[in-house]
């Protein structure tokens, strides 16, 4: 019996709403009360098409702001990172600029241009 019942609703999913097969829906509801109850309750849905692109216009949008907030954090997560490596580097140009090393060796080591670490140098004295 439980064998029967879900091949009914196996068949009734696999053809339901499907060109010309509204035949074997016939079929399936002349033998389950319960079939035929899912077969007016799909008609109704799927007969208001307005509903069902307000449906899909509601869950793109929500796709959409979604896809947005992400994006959104990932740049700011990416501006964050380099952000923090000039703040690093501006840190161990201090370091070694403290430690009298040739400008254009801390440069070197930090990848700042000389006129960034020649700022620094002036910065920290003052």
């Amino acid at each position: 019996m439980i064998c029967l019942r879900i091949q009914l609703w196996s068949t009734f999913i696999k053809h339901a709403g499907r060109e010309g097969k509204e035949h074997v829906i016939d079929k399936l509801t002349e033998r389950s009360e319960n079939i035929k109850m899912a077969e007016k309750m799909l008609e109704k849905i799927s007969a208001d098409e307005l509903m069902r692109q307000k449906y899909l216009a509601v869950e793109k949008a929500r796709r959409d702001e979604k896809s947005r907030i992400y994006y959104a954090e990932k740049r700011g997560k990416e501006a964050g990172k380099i952000e923090g490596k000039i703040e690093g580097a501006i840190e161990i140009a201090k370091n070694l600029i403290s430690m009298d090393l040739p400008l254009e060796d801390v440069a070197k080591a930090t990848k700042l241009s000389i006129e960034e670490v020649k700022k620094l140098k002036k910065d920290n004295v003052q």
